[in-house]
């Protein structure tokens, strides 16, 4: 993935993304890593675009909460890594 390509606040939600799967023990970012990253961004372009469509972006971020904590996780050191579901999207 050619992250250089994407604009700073994307850069950052992948780093927050990792920072977030690092912290479940998970060897793998997938989109529900990116979405809670994006949630959680300060300015939170993603909170106001769910808010237009009539979606609670508070609602959702608590739904996608617990997504994360079902992937399998790893313990010692690890390198988190894009997964294909991420690449895709």
């Amino acid at each position: 993935m050619r992250t250089d390509k994407l604009t700073i606040k994307a850069q950052e939600a992948l780093a927050d993304a990792r920072d977030l799967a690092q912290k479940k023990g998970q060897s793998e970012l997938q989109p529900e890593h990116l979405l809670l990253a994006l949630l959680a961004q300060e300015g939170d372009l993603v909170g106001r675009l769910f808010e237009r469509l009539g979606v609670d972006p508070e609602a959702v971020a608590g739904d996608m909460d617990g997504l994360p904590a079902k992937q399998p996780r790893v313990s010692g050191a690890f390198d988190v890594g894009v997964s294909r579901r991420l690449r895709e999207v």
